[in-house]
C-alpha cells in the first residue's frame, strides 16, 4: 500500500510540475524582435502570464516596464489608436515607440483609460508617418498579469497641407498645382473672405521684404477659389488679407489673387479653399520681386582679428581698442611695400610703407562699410605701427586683394594715419595693422571717421581753415592724444604777443567750450579740461589774428 501511495503522489507531483510550467511558459511575443505584426481595424488576444521585464525608456504613463509583450503596426499617415479596452483582466499599460529593438524613442505611453468599463485598461492615440514601424508593449503595473484583447483603428491619412501644422512650403516665383477634392474643410474667420465653407490646402511662405502675390489665376485652375494669406503662428493665426474673385484674371473673374508686403524674416501661411463648397484643382503661383539680396548681416565686433577673414567690424567714429601681442603673420599676407608718394615717401607716404622694415611680424585686421560721403580718416592712435587699407574680393585669398592706401609715421608718435582717403559708399574695406620691426603694442586704438564729418561746420569765422604758417606762428598737435586724464595740451609757437581765441567741438559741430588766451613771443602750452566728457571725438579750432588752426582730439574712458 505505501508503494502504491508512493506512486500516486509522485505521479501527482509530476502532473502539477507539467501545469506550472506550461501556464509560466514564455508568450512567443515576449521579445520585441519576435513582435507580431496586427494592422489597422484588426484586434488580437494575448497574454503577458510568464513574460519576461522589458527595460525601455519612460512613456507618457508607462514607467514601471514589467512582464510584457510586443507588437508592431506600420502607420497609414493618420490618426492610429490601439486598446486594451474591447477585454483584459488585469492592469494593463501600453506603450508605442519608434527605432529599433533596444534603441526606442517613445511616441505615446497610456496607464489608465478611464473612459474604459474596466478603467484599469489603456488607450494610446497618435498620428503615424506613413510607412513608418511602429512598437507596440502591452504589459502591466508593477507585476500585474493577465490576458487581453488588443484593438487597433487607424484614421484616414492626413494629406499634406490639410491642416496649418502641415503646411506645404512654397517659396517666391514658384508655380505648383495642387487639389481640394476630398480635403478638409477648415476652421477659420473670415480674412478678406470666408475661408470655412470648402475644403482647403496650407501653404507656408517666406518673405522676402518686397510685395508678392499668390494667385490662381493660372491656366491649370479648373473651379471658382479663394484665397486667405495670415502670419503669425499656427493656432494663433493672424490675419494679412485675402480675395474671392479678381477681375483681372484672364482665364475667369472666379479665380482669386491676393497681393501683400512680406516683411522679411516673417512665414505667411496661405490658405487655397473655395467658394461656397467648390473644390477641383488649381494652381497657385507666386510672384514678385523674387531675387531681391538681402542685407549683409550686421558686422559685430568680437575680439578675434588675428587673421583677415575674422577682421573685426569698425564702427565709423567710434574707437576700437586692440593688442597685437599675440598676434602672427599669416602666410602669404599682402603687402603694401615702400611708399612712393606723400610728405615723405621715406616713412610717411600715402601708399607704403618704411622702405628699410617692409616685414610683416604681428598682423591683426579690421574691416570697415565706406560712409556715403566716400572719404573716410584712418588712423591708428599712439602706437609706432604700420597700416594699409585693402579692396577685398575674398578674404580668404590674399590675390584678390587691392591696395587703396597705405602709412607708417603720417600721425603722432610714428602711428600711421591716412587722411582724406576715397572711398566707394557701401563698399567694405580691410584694415592691416602691423607691428613696426615686431612693435608689441597692448592698448592700440584704431578709428575709422567719416572725413567730411571732420571738417567744422559752424565756426562763427569764415576763415580758411589751414594748419600752420612757419613764418608766422605754428600750432602743434594736441598731447596726449589719446586723453583720458581729464587735461590735454597744446603747444603754440608765437612770433610775438598776440591773443588766441579755443574753441572746442563734438563730433555733431556743438560747441563744448571757447577761451581765450594771451600768447607771449615764443613756446606757449595751452591746457584744455576736458574732464567727465563722453569718449569719443573732438575738435579744438584755434583762432589768432585772421589764422585758424583745426587739430583733432580723441578722448577715450578713463581705465
Amino acid at each position: 500500500m505505501k508503494a502504491k501511495h508512493f506512486y500516486t503522489t509522485a505521479l501527482s507531483m509530476l502532473f502539477f510540475l507539467t501545469l506550472g510550467f506550461q501556464a509560466l511558459a514564455q508568450p512567443a511575443n515576449d521579445l520585441c524582435s519576435n513582435a507580431i505584426p496586427i494592422t489597422c481595424g484588426g484586434s488580437v488576444t494575448g497574454t503577458n502570464v510568464g513574460a519576461t521585464s522589458d527595460v525601455i525608456p519612460a512613456c507618457g504613463s508607462v514607467t514601471i516596464q514589467k512582464h510584457g509583450v510586443w507588437y508592431t503596426i506600420v502607420g497609414n499617415g493618420g490618426e492610429i489608436t490601439l486598446s486594451t479596452c474591447g477585454g483584459t483582466n488585469f492592469d494593463s499599460q501600453i506603450g508605442v515607440f519608434t527605432g529599433s529593438c533596444g534603441s526606442f524613442t517613445c511616441v505615446a505611453g497610456n496607464n489608465n483609460d478611464y473612459s474604459c468599463s474596466f478603467s484599469r485598461a489603456s488607450t494610446v492615440a497618435f498620428n503615424s508617418v506613413s510607412g513608418t514601424t511602429y512598437y507596440v508593449l502591452v504589459t502591466g503595473v508593477i507585476g500585474a498579469r493577465g490576458t487581453f484583447t488588443l484593438t487597433a483603428s487607424c484614421g484616414a491619412p492626413v494629406t499634406p497641407g490639410s491642416s496649418c501644422a502641415d503646411a506645404l512650403d512654397i517659396a517666391c516665383g514658384d508655380v505648383v498645382t495642387g487639389s481640394t477634392v476630398g480635403g478638409v474643410v477648415q476652421s477659420v474667420s473670415t480674412c478678406g473672405t470666408a475661408g470655412n465653407t470648402a475644403p482647403g490646402v496650407w501653404y507656408k511662405l517666406a518673405g522676402t521684404g518686397t510685395q508678392l502675390a499668390v494667385s490662381t489665376c493660372n491656366a491649370g485652375t479648373n473651379f471658382d477659389t479663394k484665397i486667405q494669406v495670415w502670419s503669425g503662428a499656427c493656432g494663433s493665426l493672424v490675419c494679412v488679407g485675402g480675395n474671392d474673385d479678381f477681375s483681372g484674371c484672364s482665364f475667369s473673374s472666379l479665380r482669386s489673387r491676393y497681393s501683400f508686403n512680406a516683411a522679411e524674416g516673417t512665414d505667411y501661411y496661405v490658405l487655397v479653399t473655395g467658394f461656397s463648397s467648390n473644390t477641383g484643382t488649381y494652381e497657385l503661383s507666386v510672384e514678385g520681386e523674387c531675387d531681391v539680396t538681402p542685407p549683409p548681416p550686421a558686422c559685430v565686433a568680437d575680439g578675434i582679428y588675428d587673421n583677415a577673414c575674422d577682421a573685426d567690424c569698425l564702427e565709423i567714429g567710434v574707437i576700437t581698442n586692440f593688442s597685437n601681442a599675440t598676434a602672427t603673420a599669416q602666410a602669404g599676407e599682402p603687402n603694401p611695400g615702400a611708399g612712393t608718394t606723400g610728405v615723405s615717401p621715406t616713412c610717411d607716404a600715402i601708399d607704403g610703407w618704411c622702405s628699410f622694415e617692409l616685414d610683416i611680424d604681428n598682423s591683426v585686421w579690421f574691416k570697415f562699410v565706406a560712409p556715403a560721403s566716400g572719404c573716410v580718416d584712418v588712423e591708428v592712435l599712439a602706437a609706432d605701427l604700420q597700416m594699409a587699407v585693402w579692396s577685398v574680393t575674398d578674404c580668404s585669398n590674399f590675390a584678390t586683394y587691392t591696395e587703396v592706401g597705405a602709412n607708417d609715421d603720417g600721425g603722432p608718435n610714428f602711428a600711421p594715419a591716412l587722411f582724406d582717403l576715397a572711398v566707394t559708399p557701401g563698399n567694405t574695406y580691410y584694415v592691416q595693422i602691423d607691428g613696426y620691426n615686431g612693435t608689441i603694442e597692448s592698448a592700440g586704438t584704431v578709428l575709422v571717421s567719416d572725413c567730411t564729418a571732420n571738417r567744422t561746420q559752424n565756426l562763427a569765422s569764415t576763415l580758411t581753415i589751414k594748419d600752420f604758417d612757419p613764418n608766422m606762428l605754428s600750432v602743434g598737435e594736441i598731447f596726449p592724444n589719446p586723453v583720458n586724464s581729464g587735461v590735454a595740451n597744446l603747444n603754440i609757437n608765437a612770433v610775438r604777443d598776440v591773443e588766441a581765441q579755443v574753441q572746442l567741438f563734438d563730433q555733431t559741430g556743438k560747441l563744448m567750450q571757447q577761451s581765450k588766451h594771451v600768447l607771449y613771443g615764443g613756446l606757449n602750452t595751452l591746457q584744455l579740461d576736458v574732464a567727465g566728457y563722453a569718449a569719443g571725438i573732438y575738435y579744438a579750432v584755434v583762432k589768432i589774428d585772421s589764422e585758424l588752426f583745426q587739430k583733432k582730439l580723441v578722448v577715450t574712458a578713463r581705465p
